[in-house]
């Protein structure tokens, strides 16, 4: 079977095999031609993305293409049966309504299918003293945050640091100023690592005041900041051998001052009384590359040329986020071209008049939450396991393993045609001769508008 893992979404599967009879059939697999592939392109964009996608969100596409055949397909034409539409799916192709087994046998009356096992996933390892605060599946194919910590005493990790960073997972996970984080919260692992320092608290370099700390935290004015270098190293000792690669770091600061960074890591103080909010922002900048939105702390106008980050620019009409202008959303109103961002007054624009990255106690703007969702599809294919074709396939049934089947939506296909709507498993002992079937995996959702194309696989 070939799987290609882009790191974005949607993510393709493919395998052809030719199936000799409906039970103990063997196959020889093969790999997808890029005749092939095209035709299941063909198949799937051209109404799909003119119908829907230019108004809901991204599809991911996951195609699992098997020839075998059927002894009989009972069709209705999408004119009689309707137009069938789901998220941003419109499915105008010929249904098939009714697979039917050997001697006008049901799939009911055949009883469950057998699967082939799949290997069991591996749980997440964060290391030796580590703890798995949310353990979603293989660190391989998963976003997985790390939270550190500095400032904390031996007495205080399974205290105040464990609180503090379970601040952070709730915000991440269970507030609406973290949205859409609650609604991947299967795609991200996260573990804490304790981290024992001599003495509690950070250096401030404002007072002189310092403390002897694992991490060498830091505070000057606002910023807030950790050695990275220390960071390092503490990840390379203690992740060594367990196969969990940090894609996002967090560093808590055992401090109630209002201090914190973005970059490699995202600092945070973790006795604040918004830290979570803070963890929310800072992660904006570490992990997304967004802007600061607020307009304090630069030049009165802003001095430079186009911006790299998604969510500022200093085009006047907001074109970089043409897709989301004149959208209301939820609690901050109508995404715009607003102006005043990146430390400037004038001659750079936002696309909301409030968001996260401009003051904490608000949501990701449209254009931020879009940009938080391609990051983490970037990290991660959405099929974790998949029946195997690199050898004659002999069970009953295909299957794919997904990570949320509550967020992606799953359709098999035979000959192009519907045949059935969600589930992992498609029970084949119906199929006989020669016909191809095809799974599409779809991540279906109106909080992504731009770049899909850029999103396909394949």
């Amino acid at each position: 079977m070939q799987f290609n893992t882009l790191a974005t979404f949607p993510h393709r599967a493919q395998f052809i095999v030719s199936v000799a009879a409906i039970f103990g059939s063997t196959a020889l697999a093969s790999c997808a031609t890029p005749e092939q592939s095209e035709q299941v392109d063909r198949a799937l964009s051209p109404d799909v993305s003119r119908d829907q996608s230019a108004s809901r969100g991204a599809t991911g596409v996951d195609p699992l293409d098997q020839k075998t055949t059927s002894p009989q397909l009972t069709e209705t034409s999408a004119e009689s049966a309707g137009s069938e539409t789901n998220g941003n799916f419109s499915q105008e192709e010929t249904l098939v309504e009714q697979l039917q087994g050997p001697q006008g046998s049901s799939i009911g009356a055949m009883g469950q299918p057998v699967l082939g096992d799949f290997d069991r996933l591996e749980p997440l390892n964060c290391g030796e003293g580590g703890i798995a605060m949310q353990d979603s599946g293989p660190a391989n194919n998963r976003v997985n945050i790390v939270i550190v910590g500095d400032g904390y005493q031996a007495h205080e990790l399974d205290t105040t640091f464990a609180e503090h960073a379970q601040t952070t997972v709730d915000a991440l996970f269970k507030s609406t100023m973290g949205d859409p984080y609650g609604r991947y919260r299967n795609f991200i692992n996260v573990c804490r690592l304790p981290v024992v320092s001599n003495q509690s608290g950070i250096d401030n370099l404002d007072t002189g005041h310092s403390v002897d700390t694992a991490l060498d935290g830091f505070s000057r004015g606002r910023l807030g900041q950790v050695v990275f270098s220390k960071v390092n190293q503490l990840l390379a000792l203690r992740l060594q051998g367990t196969g969990t690669d940090p894609d996002w770091i967090f560093a808590s600061l055992n401090t109630e001052r209002w201090v914190g960074s973005g970059g490699r890591v995202s600092v945070y103080a973790g006795g604040l009384h918004v830290a979570g909010e803070m963890a929310l922002h800072e992660g904006g900048h570490s992990f997304h590359g967004l802007a600061d939105e607020y307009s304090v702390g630069g030049a009165d106008r802003y001095p430079l040329g186009e911006t790299w980050e998604r969510n500022v620019t200093v085009d006047s009409g907001g074109t970089k986020w043409a897709e989301w202008l004149g959208v209301e959303q939820a609690g901050l109103g109508p995404i715009g071209s607003y102006e005043g961002a990146k430390y400037s007054r004038l001659g750079i624009y936002r696309p909301s008049e409030q968001s996260m990255m401009r003051k904490l106690g608000a949501p990701y703007n449209a254009p931020s939450r879009q940009a938080v969702i391609h990051d983490i599809y970037d990290n991660i294919s959405p099929i974790d396991q998949h029946t195997d074709s690199s050898q004659p396939v002999s069970d009953e049934a295909l299957g794919i393993k997904v990570i949320d089947p509550e967020v992606l939506t799953i359709r098999w296909f035979v000959n192009e045609k519907l045949a059935q709507t969600g589930g992992e498993v498609f029970d084949r002992r119906v199929l006989e001769g020669e016909h191809r079937v095809r799974v599409v995996v779809s991540a279906e959702t109106d909080l992504v508008r731009s770049n899909k194309e850029a999103l396909r696989q394949g």
